[in-house]
Order: structure tokens, then C-alpha cells, then sequence
């Protein structure tokens, strides 16, 4: 298959998709999920690489009388074929859980065969000279057969997983975003399987020419633009990266926005500080550690409240009298009865740090005075 999509267009794509992966390699970690992700899209932009017709002529003029143009095109199908296979492992894992090492290799060792087969039957209709997906034939029925097998597996067990998680509920918002894009991604693969495996049977018996050349010209434009939602939909979790780095994600502008009010609180009180669990946490991880901290700082302070609830303006006041009685522990003032702080309580992470952030807003710049 050679790409019908302009270079203008096509090759920007290409470039962006190969500063994803680059990205990806750098940043995305070791986890073997986010290595797998990485290795489908580089598997992607080769056969994006593959259908360019500049690219096919370069192969076939450089390796003359060993590779030429039919055969570029369908390495370009294999390519996108093992593009998949990383992203069955992790759907069968999670979808039937299985685990084990020797479950992967099951499927490794099955898309090793069927890209060997695909060059198999691909044969023929190479030494024509013409795509196979126009080759009447028992080979195009079972190149395309093959080829939408594995597409119906990555598609379906996606399409699982994101109705799973869906109707679990309870995700971020921005997860949720990402799981319905998934979702939508993959009722799009499920009906591309079905499309391209009864072109591949119309063709393979010479029937519906009218739907063959349309899937023809469908296949001839699409690779580029699932290359672009492929690198985009990957790239989501980097610039979420980039933004940890500079400090822009939320986390981080809550953990340095709780600054000023965790330096005061635990200089009061430095037994509440948690020994350091690593280097390598995030920013979310920080934040709730830091909040914990504040917390565990406001609870010593009890024996020291020195806040009084009549008047306007109480977040105010309740900041200039935590901030009071924070200084009142560093003088080496004598506690007295324990009152807690009139402070709402949270019941997930994201709402404590709602809570201490609008109480940080009213935090007094200068040191209180007891």
C-alpha cells in the first residue's frame, strides 16, 4: 500500500510521531505497560515510514534486485500488524488476566507466524506487480483474514476495558476523557476489522469491486491520520510529564502553593515532618505527604488555639490564629486545653488539598504575633 496523503501533510505527522516516541523513551519510565505503548507506536510510524512512495523508491533503489516497491508495501502491512501485538499483551492482561511470561510469548510466537504468513501469501500478487488488496485469490482472503484477526483483538479487548472502567466510575476527570476516547478509538478498530476482512473475501473472490476500491482508497489515506491519533492519544501522559517538570501540573502548583503555611506550621512543630520515602516521587505523592504533614501540624496546635468565632471573615481570622498559635509553640508558651480548628474535613485527597489551599490563600505574610 502506498500513501495517498500529500508529504506537506504526511511528513509533518511522521516527524511529530517520532518526537513522541523520542519523548516517550526519555520520560514516559520503565514500566513495562509504558515501554510496550512506546514500542507500538514506533512500529506504527515505520509503517507510516513504509507507505511513502519516496521512501519505497529509495528502498528499492538502494537494495535493487533484493527488496523492491510490492514488497515495501507489505512490510508496511506487517509493520502495522506487530504495531498491535504490544497492545494485545497488555489487553489480554488486563482483560483475562493472565500474567505470566509464557502467556506473552504464546502471543509473541503467534504474531511472529502471522507476519511470516503474511509475506507468504503476499506472494503472488507481489510478483504481479499490483496490491494484494485487489488480487483475486485464497491469499488476499487469508492476508486480510490474518490482518483482522489481530485488529479485532486489539479493538475488542480495548473496547472491553474501557466499558469496564467505565462503569466503574470514580476516575479523574481527565481519565475519564481518556477512556472515552479509548473507547471511541476502539469501536472504530472493531468496525475497521469487519470492513477490511470482507473486502479482503469480496476481492479474494472477485466480487463487490465498488466496495474493494473504496476500501482500497480508505486504506490508501488512513494510515497517516491513525498514525497522528495514535502519537497524539500517546503523547497525553508526556505532556503531562513536561508539565511535572516545570511545575505547571496541579499537584505541583498546590504543593508549592501550601509553601509558606507547611514552613510556618512545621517549624512550630518539626515532629510532625515524615522521613523522606525517596526521590522519585511525584508531585502528587509530595503534595500528600505535605498535607499530611499540615494536618498532623494543626493537631499539635490544638493545645495552643487561640481562635475565636465570632465575627466576619472566617477563613481570615482561622488563618491568623493557626498562624498565632504556630508562633506562640515557637516562643515556648505553656499549652493549655486541646480545641481543634473549625477545619472541614475531606474525604479524598483532591478535596484535602481544596481545603488547605483555601486556607493557604489566607495565609498572613508576615510572622503572627501571639
Amino acid at each position: 500500500m502506498t500513501s495517498s496523503v500529500s508529504a506537506l501533510i504526511a511528513y509533518p505527522i511522521l516527524v511529530f510521531a517520532a518526537l513522541v516516541i523520542a519523548g516517550r523513551a526519555v520520560l514516559a519510565g520503565n514500566a513495562r505497560s509504558s515501554r510496550r505503548v512506546t514500542t507500538a507506536v514506533t512500529f506504527l510510524l515505520l509503517s507510516g515510514l513504509l507507505r511513502e512512495r519516496a521512501v519505497q523508491e529509495q528502498i528499492a533503489l538502494r537494495m535493487s534486485g533484493t527488496i523492491d516497491v510490492p514488497l515495501v508495501r507489505q512490510i508496511s502491512t506487517v509493520m502495522l500488524m506487530l504495531a498491535m501485538v504490544p497492545l494485545v499483551v497488555m489487553g489480554a492482561r488486563w482483560v483475562v488476566g493472565n500474567r505470566s511470561e509464557s502467556w506473552n510469548r504464546r502471543i509473541l510466537f503467534l504474531a511472529a507466524l502471522s507476519a511470516v504468513a503474511l509475506l507468504v501469501v503476499g506472494t503472488r500478487s507481489r510478483a504481479t506487480g499490483q496490491y494484494i488488496d485487489v488480487t483475486p485469490g485464497w491469499e488476499t482472503i487469508v492476508y486480510f483474514g490474518l490482518f483482522s484477526a489481530w485488529t479485532a483483538a486489539m479493538a475488542s479487548l480495548y473496547l472491553s476495558v474501557a466499558i469496564r472502567e467505565l462503569r466503574h466510575g470514580g476516575l479523574p476527570r481527565r481519565y475519564v476523557v481518556m477512556i472515552v476516547a479509548l473507547a471511541l478509538l476502539s469501536l472504530w478498530g472493531v468496525e475497521e476489522s469487519v470492513s477490511i476482512a470482507i473486502s479482503g473475501m469480496a476481492a479474494g473472490l472477485g466480487l463487490a469491486q465498488t466496495f474493494v476500491q473504496w476500501r482500497v482508497a480508505a486504506n490508501e489515506n488512513n494510515l497517516i491520520f491513525i498514525l497522528l491519533l495514535g502519537a497524539g492519544y500517546t503523547a497525553v501522559p508526556l505532556v503531562h510529564r513536561l508539565m511535572e517538570l516545570a511545575g505547571l501540573d496541579k499537584w505541583s502548583r498546590a504543593y508549592n502553593g501550601l509553601l509558606p503555611m507547611w514552613a510556618d506550621l512545621t517549624s512550630a512543630c518539626p515532629e510532625v515532618l515524615l522521613r523522606q520515602s525517596g526521590l522519585n516521587s511525584n508531585p502528587r505523592q509530595r503534595t500528600h505527604r505535605r498535607s499530611v504533614e499540615i494536618r498532623d501540624a494543626l493537631s499539635v496546635l490544638g493545645r495552643f488555639n487561640c481562635y475565636q468565632s465570632a465575627g466576619s471573615d472566617i477563613e481570615s481570622r482561622l488563618a491568623s490564629a493557626i498562624a498565632e498559635s504556630a508562633e506562640m509553640r515557637r516562643s515556648g508558651a505553656l499549652p493549655g486545653q486541646f480545641r481543634s480548628f473549625p477545619i472541614r474535613s475531606a474525604t479524598h485527597l483532591a478535596d484535602e488539598i481544596s481545603v488547605l489551599e483555601s486556607l493557604a490563600t489566607h495565609w498572613p505574610l508576615e510572622p503572627a504575633k501571639p
